[in-house]
């Protein structure tokens, strides 16, 4: 099954840029800076492509359906029902290719109420509304022999007229699936989608602290993914911040980006509704600006096609990024990464922001030229000067480690706050440090404080340890030992070793906790695995004293023996008295 975690490119209808103009701008600035492939489709209706859209259940497998929904047979509203078949036949998608091994299924039926969750697929029970004229047993029949996986049927709201599952629930991978706030509004039902779930997953509920429900908190769950990018509507409301934090949460790992979405909510939906995402075989992009290549053999031929082509003849930037990003990972063509230096190249003079860039990390690393931090420097800083975060950061970088250009720590502060400012987590983070240490700045714990929560909230582990130190030390904020024990679970979560030692060290105190002893042998045990040394002295303590583990001795000299080869004093000093022989 291709869940969304799995995808790699997304389509939108090509009337979003015209009915939800800001959105439009703001998802395909956001794609742009994570590598996201997108195109648009033609001989859409509306703007709902989830809706319409066939689903993908295997590279080179997808699922058409009847989408005649109930309520769109009104006349009024006949004419916004797409026919998907007129969309993937329209020439300007290119999309026919992906017809080959398609099934069509005798079954009404909307995208929106079909949630991929790992082995199942999750679908509101108005599925057998819609289709009246068959019996539960065959509807359940034709699903299960289409899909190839068990379904699990939600109960159906039907207040809510479009009977959505992409409205209730949302996969977070391993088991896991994020339930929405529908508690809000309707307790009642809200119980039977939990009890109907928790039979077949963990459940992770969405839950907003508010003094009054925003009526459209709902649309929170309709985030959409690609691959490890996820994009959660904003709505300029209390609750944008505490959505973004718990999938974050939810889904460590993944780059979160908040969009402002209310053009598309205020017309009923929200970002997963408005795409179609799938997965491209070998990742290999667009083969023209709006198609998705599936099939690798004939992905080859077209490689191989554009590069007689690149001998011929001069082409636009766009394609010779394209070809040396295809040479520089042998993507449908074999690996020559001279040739994709020699093509970034040409595409970075002429002024693409993306081949300086990428021929800056080139010459950083040494990859298809001869390392050279100079020249690095100097497309870093061209990528830079168009307003590109990553490349901003990377000039702050080098400004700050002086590699190809002078040190300069204020400059560095100036280009870490200009990545900041858009949102890149890496700055904030470092931006954290520069104020902490008063590295080209004045030092300022608050704002240090400020930027670590920016960058611990988007899921930067380092900000996330950072940020519990504040809390536990009292540092630009009031000391709060139970939000540090928050931000150390967030770091250990993402396996930062540090903060699982100081984790451990706070279930032994109880320190914003209540006392765990064998909680805290856990995570010191965690902790001492990736060879942090003190977590390696603490879990000693632990077999040495039988605090939270069965007392044994020969353990404790083996874990101080270990602690003290990597020179942690504390350990050489226990092994003096334990030994009697002094650790050299």
């Amino acid at each position: 099954m291709i869940t969304d975690n799995l995808t790699t490119s997304v389509y939108f209808s090509d009337l979003l840029p015209e009915k939800c103009p800001t959105l439009n701008q703001h998802i395909a600035k956001a794609l742009d800076e994570n590598w996201i492939r997108y195109a648009y489709l033609s001989e859409t209706k509306d703007i709902w492509c989830r809706d319409f859209m066939p689903i993908q259940i295997a590279e080179d497998r997808f699922v058409f359906y009847k989408y005649t929904p109930n309520y769109l047979q009104h006349p009024q509203y006949l004419r916004l029902q797409t026919n998907p078949q007129e969309v993937f036949h329209a020439g300007a998608n290119r999309l026919e290719h992906l017809l080959q091994d398609a099934i069509s299924i005798d079954l009404v039926l909307d995208g929106g109420n079909v949630v991929k969750c790992g082995d199942a697929i999750v679908m509101t029970e108005k599925v057998f509304t819609e289709n009246k004229d068959k019996t539960r047993a065959e509807v359940e029949k034709i699903l299960k022999d289409a899909f190839q996986c068990d379904i699990v049927f939600l109960p159906w709201d039907h207040k809510e007229t479009f009977g959505h599952s992409d409205g209730i629930v949302h996969y977070a991978g391993d088991g896991k699936v994020l339930l929405t706030n529908y508690g809000d509004s309707s307790p009642y039902y809200y119980r039977r989608f939990q009890k109907t779930l928790e039979k077949h997953f963990e459940v992770i509920p969405l839950q907003y602290e508010t003094r009054r429900r925003h009526v459209n908190s709902w649309a929170y769950i309709n985030f959409l993914q690609i691959g490890k990018l996820i994009l959660v509507p904003q709505l300029g409301i209390q609750e944008d911040e505490q959505a973004l934090e718990q999938i974050s949460n939810a889904l460590p790992g993944c780059e979160v980006v908040g969009i402002p979405a209310k053009e598309a909510v205020r017309r009923g939906g929200a970002l997963n509704c408005i795409s179609w995402n799938v997965t491209t075989l070998q990742d290999d992009g667009f083969v023209g600006e709006n198609d998705i290549e599936t099939n690798y053999e004939r992905a080859c031929e077209l490689n191989a096609s554009a590069a007689r082509q690149l001998e011929e003849k001069r082409i636009d930037a766009d394609a010779l990024f394209d070809m040396a990003f295809k040479y520089e990972n042998g993507l449908g063509i074999e690996q020559n990464l001279q040739k994709a230096v020699e093509l970034y190249t040409e595409a970075a003079e002429k002024g693409h922001v993306y081949a300086q860039h990428f021929l800056a990390l080139c010459y950083e690393y040494g990859r298809g030229v001869e390392a050279n931090l100079s020249k690095a420097f100097e497309w870093y800083i061209k990528a830079a000067e168009q307003g590109t975060s990553g490349a901003q950061h990377d000039v702050a970088v080098c400004y700050e480690n002086g590699d190809g250009v002078e040190q300069d720590l204020k400059k560095a502060v100036e280009w870490y706050i200009k990545a900041a400012n858009q949102g890149f987590s890496g700055s904030q983070y470092n931006l954290g440090i520069c104020y902490e240490e008063g590295k080209g700045v004045r030092k300022d714990l608050t704002k240090a404080f400020e930027w670590y929560a920016k960058a611990a909230k988007k899921g930067e582990v380092l900000a996330q340890y950072k940020l519990a130190e504040c809390y536990r030390k009292g540092m630009g904020v009031e000391k709060d030992l139970a939000e540090a024990v928050k931000w150390f679970k967030k770091a250990a979560n993402q396996d930062d070793p540090l903060a699982q030692n100081d984790l451990g060290a706070c279930y032994a105190n109880g320190d914003g906790v209540e006392k765990d002893l064998k909680k805290a042998v856990r995570w010191y045990k965690k902790a001492a695995a990736q060879d942090e040394e003190t977590a390696q002295y603490n879990l000693a303590v632990c077999y040495e004293k039988g605090h939270g583990v069965e007392k044994n001795l020969e353990k404790a000299v083996a874990w101080y023996t270990i602690s003290a080869s990597h020179g942690y004093k504390k350990a050489k000093d226990k092994l003096l008295v334990l030994t009697r022989v002094r650790y050299k």
